[in-house]
């Protein structure tokens, strides 16, 4: 079902970043990061095929919207994870949020939606 799709995790916080990357490999995905900067996640999108991504909002002093621009601009779907974002800039406002602490088995719902088409407005792209 995950086969050829590279997912970038973009989060700051090592042991949260680590944790999506365990339950999206086991899944069948495969992973880019966990990446804790918009500097080092702008690279990968750059360097890699990149299919998705799930951006931590609140990065130590900056937040995640420079990367969502250009997954934006790219045509690549992405997902919102965060403890921190009390409202969604309007441009991201079909975008899907997943709240910290995230339930277990929503993160790999919210992919499956994004893969089945389901999401308003995002599409998921094999690599």
């Amino acid at each position: 079902m995950a086969h050829g799709f590279r997912i970038l995790i973009v989060e700051d916080e090592l042991l949260m970043g680590l944790q999506f990357k365990h339950q999206l490999e086991s899944a069948g995905f495969e992973t880019i990061g966990p990446v804790s900067s918009v500097a080092g996640a702008l690279a990968v999108i750059e360097q890699e095929d990149v299919s998705a991504a799930l951006l931590d909002y609140k990065l130590h002093k900056e937040n995640s919207l420079p990367i969502a621009g250009e997954l934006s601009r790219r045509g690549l779907p992405f997902a919102f994870v965060s403890g921190n974002m009390r409202h969604q800039p309007a441009e991201f406002a079909g975008v899907s949020l997943l709240r910290k602490p995230v339930p277990s088995g929503a993160l790999l719902e919210s992919l499956r939606r994004l893969m089945a088409n389901d999401e308003p407005g995002l599409q998921l792209q094999a690599g």
